[in-house]
């Protein structure tokens, strides 16, 4: 039997629509009730909120100068659960921090991590102040769980000040994908940058 989770993994339309479609169906309500005598639906498990997996940011502070180019992780704890996909907005403000890549300059998108390694959106707006990632599992990996990396993200330090990263919420916002379909309910934590003068 072929198994839903893997077929859409693979399939280009599942790699387009995580964000805007495939997260948003997930967390509709179910169609309207069937005939009086058909059997009451069962509905899929959730994390319950002790259980519930969570986004954090390592490090969770940071001192900087301005000038200065500094890593910060997006990790996921995800517990016992088996994550088949992960979505992540970060927010910043724009004034203080701008994201780039390897090279010190300015960048559109993040360094993803290697346990979900199909990347499905990776974009850097350093205008809005906005970072949006999305990855699922590889077809021919395991669906990880526990904790992970789920990106990495370089910020230039444009001027003092402090800062505060934290996770986007909403049905674009942050939240995990496991196989059987289910979109869990997570915990975000924040981030915190003290930017000094040069």
């Amino acid at each position: 039997m072929i198994d839903p989770s893997r077929f859409f993994r693979s399939s280009p339309l599942w790699r387009g629509l995580i964000g805007p479609l495939l997260l948003v169906g997930l967390l509709l309500p179910s169609a309207a009730a069937a005939a009086d005598d058909a059997p009451p639906s069962i509905p899929l498990p959730v994390a319950s909120p002790a259980d519930a997996p969570t986004f954090a940011f390592n490090p969770p502070s940071a001192t900087a100068r301005v000038g200065d180019v500094l890593t910060v992780q997006m990790v996921v704890n995800a517990g016992d659960l088996l994550v088949d996909a992960a979505q992540a907005l970060v927010q910043f403000d724009p004034t203080l921090l701008e994201v780039v890549g390897a090279d010190g300059a300015p960048a559109s998108g993040v360094s993803g991590g290697s346990s979900l390694s199909l990347g499905l959106l990776n974009s850097a707006d350093n205008a809005a102040g906005e970072v949006r990632y999305a990855a699922g599992a590889a077809f021919s990996t395991p669906d990880p769980s526990g904790s992970f990396t789920l990106a990495t993200i370089s910020f230039h330090a444009l001027a003092p000040g402090a800062v505060t990263l934290a996770f986007g919420t909403g049905v674009q916002g942050t939240q995990l994908v496991t196989p059987n379909g289910t979109s869990s309910t997570t915990q975000l934590g924040t981030a915190t940058i003290l930017i000094l003068p040069a």
